[in-house]
């Protein structure tokens, strides 16, 4: 847990503009498809920020009143946010600056360091399955990802699909102190890549088992076998088996 989750609205802004350049490509196992496979695609734009922010629930910051008695656009809010029109100093003394906010924001700081380690997705059933009871969650959504960030704080991204198909956006980044994937169904993650709109592509991750079944990944992936000790046994094993 950092001694801090203190941060400056216009360091959420910047580094959410750097994901405006990145889609995140999921490959999950499926029942249901003629390969074995369904793809989600993960992609921002700016006005998403305003309700990730979950600054839309502050009610006594007056700049956030003017935004929404003015009825500007969430991309304008981005734009508040980038030029320093709307700083944390002017959230600071609100009541809904909670330790609880003050987390979400500094997730969404680190949301792109979130997404590239992230293994875990779980299809999300609208429903909070508590140690004691179940209730109905406000944020709608189709998919929940968790991270587990320096063991303490459990991080919660949920993405709800677009109007493209295969196409999600996230939608919340929540850090609560219950686990939000307890009774959630979760995928199997075979491949995560992050697609940067300068032609480049990054492997984030390869399932061992998966990769087991499809070697001639080897050709394609070297880089991501180089520093993956897991996936190097594999072939070495391999190339061990044939020598006997």
């Amino acid at each position: 847990m950092p001694n801090s989750y203190y941060c400056e609205l216009k360091d959420i802004a910047d580094a959410f503009e750097k994901l405006l350049d990145v889609e995140y490509i999921y490959t999950l196992k499926s029942k249901s498809s003629e390969n074995g496979t369904k793809e989600l695609h993960i992609r921002f734009l700016r006005e998403h920020l305003y309700h990730l922010s979950g600054l839309q629930h502050f009610e006594d910051v007056v700049k956030l009143k003017l935004i929404r008695e003015h009825k500007r656009s969430s991309k304008d809010f981005f734009y508040d946010l980038k030029l320093g029109y709307l700083t944390t100093a002017d959230i600071k003394k609100s009541k809904s600056y909670t330790i609880d906010k003050q987390k979400r924001l500094y997730y969404l700081l680190q949301l792109e360091k979130l997404l590239d380690t992230n293994k875990k997705i779980y299809d999300f059933d609208g429903i909070i399955h508590g140690k004691d009871h179940d209730f109905k969650s406000k944020i709608k959504a189709t998919y929940l990802l968790k991270n587990v960030e320096n063991i303490t704080d459990n991080v919660f991204i949920f993405l709800d699909k677009g109007i493209l198909d295969a196409v999600y956006s996230t939608v919340s980044i929540i850090s609560p102190g219950d686990d939000y994937s307890r009774g959630q169904h979760e995928e199997c993650m075979l491949i995560k890549k992050k697609f940067l709109k300068k032609n480049t592509t990054e492997t984030l991750f390869i399932h061992p088992s998966y990769f087991r079944k499809h070697l001639e990944l080897a050709e394609s992936e070297q880089d991501y076998i180089n520093k993956t000790p897991e996936l190097r046994a594999i072939l070495d094993s391999i190339k061990n088996d044939k020598k006997e």
